[in-house]
């Protein structure tokens, strides 16, 4: 049997496989499975199909909270758990991102439970399946006992805790310099949130082929990596920008740009040089023009990462020559 199949191929199996394992009596349910894995014997693709459609989750992680000087047990505040669960949310698609050269790609970060224990909150990475017409990067890496990109992603982010809580441990800046501007943001909300909340964080993380890695960020670990990454820089970002000029108040220094000639909002951009204020007081005379801008763009974030103000600074401009439209003749 070829190792290449046809989505239709796919689609199938692995409908036929979720069907089976719908099936209540345990009985019939491990003889579909069975002659559907009979079925794909020599065949690669489908043999990877079945153990990723029929396999538990990829890695689950228990993460125990536990509020410091409190009298209460097995609870936590509604808003700090909030905030810390989409923190570690942000932080693992931020570096999952990063990891797969900045493609696109949405959280796959589930949140299984929130139980007692003494608050026990379970994520979890499920196994990746690839749906139809999608490239099969990762295809291999869920079921050959390698990490995919999202697990990858959790442990470099929860290693980044536990060496923030072992204070003779000074490898955290070095740790902590690679990572994306996004995944630092999302950390110092973890690391805030578990200091303002009093607590301890402690629990592991188990692979399904075995492997267990302990997690923790102490109090004094959340001081520690909230201190380090306030005193990272957060780095300028070169970008560019293409519309037309809304207007320029030279008073405060301020070119506004629309992205179309008709665009209600606008975007501020600073004009500092003495040379581009002046080339910025010709051009903001035609507002039928469009430019292009190079721009410094800096952000900055609040005490949980995220961002609060966007700031530009204006490095140049150029009017765009946009292509005549050829007419017909009548």
């Amino acid at each position: 049997m070829s190792s290449s199949i046809s989505d239709d191929v796919r689609n199938s199996y692995v409908a036929a496989l979720k069907s089976a394992m719908d099936e209540d009596d345990s009985i019939v349910r491990d003889g579909l499975l069975q002659s559907l894995q009979m079925s794909s014997q020599g065949n690669q693709e489908l043999d990877k199909l079945f153990i990723q459609v029929t396999s538990p989750a990829e890695a689950t992680a228990h993460v125990h909270i536990t509020e410091r000087d409190s009298f209460r047990n097995h609870a936590a505040d509604a808003m700090a758990l909030s905030d810390f669960i989409k923190s570690i949310a942000n932080a693992v698609k931020a570096q999952a991102r990063s990891l797969s050269g900045n493609k696109r790609r949405s959280s796959r970060l589930l949140v299984t439970a929130i139980q007692p224990g003494s608050l026990d909150v379970v994520f979890e990475v499920p196994p990746l399946l690839i749906e139809k017409g999608e490239q099969s990067e990762t295809f291999a890496a869920d079921v050959d006992n390698t990490e995919s990109v999202d697990l990858k992603a959790l442990n470099a982010v929860t290693a980044v805790l536990s060496v923030a809580s072992d204070l003779e441990d000074d490898s955290l800046k070095s740790k902590l310099s690679p990572m994306p501007l996004e995944t630092r943001r999302a950390l110092k909300g973890i690391a805030r949130t578990v200091d303002r909340a009093n607590w301890d964080i402690e629990g592991d993380i188990s692979t399904f082929t075995g492997h267990d890695t302990k997690i923790k960020l102490s109090g004094e670990g959340a001081l520690r990596l909230n201190g380090v990454l306030t005193s990272m820089p957060e780095p300028e970002e070169a970008e560019t920008l293409t519309g037309y000029i809304d207007g320029y108040r030279r008073s405060d220094g301020k070119l506004y740009l629309r992205k179309e000639i008709d665009s209600k909002k606008s975007s501020a951009v600073e004009v500092n040089t003495p040379n581009l204020i002046q080339l910025v007081s010709q051009y903001a005379v035609n507002g039928k023009t469009k430019y292009s801008l190079s721009v410094l763009k800096s952000e900055v974030s609040d005490e949980l990462g995220a961002v609060i103000k966007t700031k530009r600074i204006l490095e140049s401009i150029t009017p765009v020559k946009e292509a005549k439209q050829d007419t017909l003749p009548i």
